[in-house]
């Protein structure tokens, strides 16, 4: 599955260079909190997102993006034998955009898509003597969604900050979300 994550990501590179050359595309970068969910509990990581973009008209265009939702990870000791445990998440996704300008310098967006998302939780327990690991993975598809707002700085370049929400990234009911400041730059 791992491949099929890295395919997926060396698409969008090659899609963004050779789209680069065609009008109202964009670029962007952002960074922020993620938040796990799953049985009423929830925790917050470090989330990191890569988009391509570009507008068809004033109010519409379409997101191919990446966000990476960061590891949890847990250490701690069950019936006297040590284990440290990790679990990450991160989707690649694609997307309609709706975007309403408010004024000259500010608009607001809607995303709607569909993602793939890819799990991986790892697990090794060490008495001293015996040491046992295991891992698992899975690849679920989901919708997502998302609401933000841009700031124009300039024409080509603007400030954005967006919340994204994936619904079940799992079977056993985890769902994420994100809320990420970034760049955006416009060819």
């Amino acid at each position: 599955m791992k491949k099929n994550v890295l395919a997926a990501l060396v698409a969008v590179a090659l899609l963004s260079s050779a789209a680069a050359q065609a009008e109202n595309t964009h670029f962007s970068v952002g960074a922020g909190r993620s938040e796990y969910k799953m049985d009423g509990e929830s925790e917050n990581k470090t989330a990191i997102s890569l988009a391509f973009g570009q507008s068809l008209g004033e109010n519409f265009g379409y997101e191919i993006g990446y966000l990476n939702f960061g590891e949890l990870s847990e250490q701690g000791e069950d019936f006297g034998v040590p284990y440290t445990a990790k679990f990450r998440a991160q989707s690649v996704y694609a997307a309609a955009v709706g975007t309403l300008p408010v004024s000259e310098s500010f608009s607001l967006f809607g995303k709607l898509g569909v993602s793939a998302n890819y799990v991986k939780g790892s697990a090794t327990a060490s008495d001293g003597i015996t040491t046992v690991t295991d891992s698992e993975s899975d690849t679920k598809l989901g919708p997502m969604l998302g609401l933000g707002l841009a700031y124009n700085f300039t024409k080509q370049i603007a400030a954005t900050l967006e919340y994204r929400y994936f619904h079940e990234l799992t079977d056993e009911d985890l769902k994420a979300s994100a809320l990420t400041a970034g760049i955006r730059y416009h060819f």
